[in-house]
């Protein structure tokens, strides 16, 4: 059992407030401010810096929370080997992807879960590529769904299924006249035919000139975009940067500019009203979603069976 005063030391650390650690601790503010001194006390050092604002550690502190971050996670993934052996129905999951896969892939496959697990607490973080990562090695979360192909050495993957890059005009440019052979009806699309061989990829170099709305930095929309476009000898004229696929077909539908989608967002839409779809050359295009966990950690029947569920195996990836 660990030591109520590491929880709470650590739940102040997390929120960076006495008051607010207080409120998520369910004890008051004084009670709270009492354990932690006499923590302190214990150890004959300081942890918490209360000059600044918000607070901070000392240096000791940090030391001390480091340390007591690992213990507490092992506590609960020793908490939950016990309840998995107890009770195989029971556990938490929690899981991390961006919010296409929140909104659009997650909720049937978590509905499918618990007709059959009904007693398994589940939470679902939104956040980008680099936000999930930093939690997934911080065991804030337990499982993340998404397309980035992490550290072998830190993460076991799982293969979900497999993505194409199209790209998404607005029906109102000029140039889909020009490349009228090209285009792709939505049910196109929508049904995977696209995929066949007589439907030939737009040369790309054909919008050298126009706006483009992009994803932000870091993501892997960002950079395979980015690679797309350099393939075909120019720079695509970026005026927005989008945190959500789904955003930028909105905005593309407006007349906004054009935009790099996945055929998985493209799937989610009721009507292609306003746009017009080309498929694209190059391996850039082809890309995977994973599900994927931290490398040497205890992994939960809960986990086990829901990774099983999403991926339909528990074969790890292939490092790429």
């Amino acid at each position: 059992m660990v030591d109520k005063a590491m929880r709470y030391a650590y739940e102040v650390y997390k929120e960076k407030s006495f008051s607010q650690a207080a409120k998520n601790l369910y004890v008051s503010q004084p009670a709270l401010s009492l354990a932690i001194r006499k923590l302190e006390d214990r150890l004959g050092l300081q942890i918490f810096d209360r000059s600044t604002t918000p607070i901070s550690l000392t240096a000791e502190g940090q030391v001390y929370i480091d340390t007591a971050q690992r213990i507490l996670r092992l506590s609960e993934q020793l908490e939950s080997y016990m309840d998995d052996r107890r009770r195989l129905h029971t556990g938490r999951i929690t899981v991390g992807a961006p919010h296409l896969f929140i909104v659009h892939l997650l909720p049937g496959i978590i509905g499918q879960f618990t007709e059959n697990y009904s007693q398994v607490d589940f939470s679902l973080l939104e956040g980008d590529t680099v936000q999930l990562r930093e939690m997934l090695l911080k065991d804030e979360i337990d499982l993340i769904l998404d397309t980035t192909e992490y550290e072998p050495e830190l993460m076991v993957q799982y293969k979900v299924l497999d993505e194409t890059i199209l790209l998404a005009v607005p029906a109102a440019n000029k140039l889909n006249r020009k490349l009228a052979r090209y285009a792709l009806a939505l049910e196109d699309v929508q049904t995977g035919r696209f995929l066949e061989d007589r439907f030939a990829p737009v040369p790309l170099e054909s919008f050298r000139e126009e706006r483009f709305l992009m994803q932000r930095k870091g993501q892997d929309m960002h950079s395979r975009s980015l690679a797309l476009c350099r393939a075909c000898g120019f720079e695509p004229k970026s005026y927005l940067h989008l945190n959500q696929l789904v955003t930028a077909l909105d905005l593309t539908r407006q007349n906004r500019g054009l935009t790099f989608v996945s055929d998985t967002s493209v799937k989610t839409l009721s009507s292609g009203e306003g746009l017009v779809f080309y498929k694209l050359a190059g391996e850039m295009t082809k890309r995977k979603v994973y599900i994927s966990h931290r490398k040497n950690r205890y992994v939960s029947l809960a986990m086990q069976k829901f990774i099983k569920l999403t991926a339909g195996h528990m074969t790890p990836a292939e490092s790429p």
